[in-house]
């Protein structure tokens, strides 16, 4: 048991640094503003447009950003030292010729922006992170329409698609307007992608058109180009992964997907409570599944002790017991640790995804 906690610390470390990297990478990274007619952007302090309550500022159409990372459809942004969030499908790398004749934007008001669409009440349930062995398909909603991306890695390859969506009221599904599929394979030394070009990218005509609906808790996809998906059916399991903090409570979780066959279909969760360069601090390490039913993340596992000697070397110490925890989504984007009396953790966009 001590050599696979060792093993699992060890992996939650190398994650960790390597997320690190990534982040220190995309630091400096400087984007700009593109909108249709030219309207502002809202900035918001969280990665939620449910409502307004979050607004803090807007960027005019054109403005230099610094991007810090993208998660979901948000990117992290610094203007004029402020830091907010940004839907990231508003951005692009050259700067953008200025809007219309006389090079003005539509205005500054929040009436003016880009954000005026409500998202459909019934399409709700699509939001979240879907999977199958060897596969994971997200879920999220933009100011006009659905973003579905999928990636399946088999045998040493894989593929990933990508289609934008818009809900259909009659059906209770999801519709493609546009799609894309991108095939790549694995570099054997260095295991990074190797992608090729696209297989198909544009508008989908006619029955070209994909579909995703939902069945028991389980998400269809009728693919209109190819049939990829015959057969498959996606469990949701929530949306959970990445690491989630809570600074004033010295709580961290990170929360890691496995999936990659049948047996795997399940969250690993590594949760340190305590400050890390401090006298004392413990790690938990845990296995984890998604009921969609009642909306919860439980899980269970080990604790591992770390004690800051006289050397100023820890020593790690395992106490035999097993522990619970239960995690939920808050309505404004939390995760709730319900075993730590109702603790909520914020995402770090830094802490796993710091590249876009």
């Amino acid at each position: 048991m001590k050599k696979v906690i060792a093993l699992m610390l060890a992996m939650m470390m190398a994650v960790l640094l390597v997320s690190a990297a990534m982040a220190e990478e995309a630091q400096g990274r400087e984007m700009y503003v593109y909108t249709k007619n030219g309207k502002v952007l809202l900035v918001r302090s969280s990665m939620s447009s449910d409502n307004n309550s979050n607004v803090i500022g807007s960027l005019p159409y054109g403005a230099k950003v610094i991007i810090y990372g993208i998660r979901d459809g948000w990117a992290m942004i610094d203007y004029k030292n402020t830091t907010g969030y940004i839907k990231s499908r508003f951005l692009v790398k050259q700067k953008p010729a200025p809007y219309g004749s006389s090079g003005k934007t539509s205005g500054t008001t929040k009436d003016a922006s880009v954000e005026a669409a409500a998202q459909p009440e019934k399409g709700k349930k699509f939001e979240n992170d879907w999977a199958i062995a060897g596969g994971l398909a997200e879920i999220y909603y933009e100011e006009e329409g659905y973003k579905v991306s999928i990636e399946i890695d088999r045998d040493g390859a894989g593929s990933r698609w990508e289609y934008a969506c818009y809900y259909h009221e009659d059906t209770d599904n999801l519709v493609s307007v546009s799609s894309s599929r991108l095939d790549y394979t694995f570099d054997p030394e260095t295991g990074e992608r190797v992608y090729g070009d696209y297989a198909y990218e544009g508008f989908d005509e006619g029955n070209q058109a994909t579909e995703f609906s939902i069945d028991a808790d389980s998400l269809v996809w009728k693919d209109g180009r190819e049939d990829a998906g015959a057969g498959l059916k996606f469990a949701n399991i929530g949306r959970f992964d990445g690491v989630w903090r809570n600074e004033a409570e010295e709580v961290e979780a990170f929360f890691m997907w496995n999936g990659l066959s049948e047996d795997e279909m399940f969250y690993t969760v590594y949760i340190t409570r305590g400050k890390t360069n401090g006298a004392q601090y413990t790690v938990f390490v845990m296995n984890g599944d998604y009921d969609p039913a009642t909306g919860k993340l439980n899980a269970y596992g080990t604790c591992t002790l770390f004690t800051k000697n006289a050397s100023g070397e820890y020593e790690s110490s395992e106490d035999g017991e097993s522990y619970d925890a239960v995690f939920s989504k808050t309505e404004n984007g939390k995760v709730l640790f319900e075993t730590a009396n109702g603790i909520e953790l914020e995402y770090d966009i830094m802490g796993l995804e710091g590249d876009a």
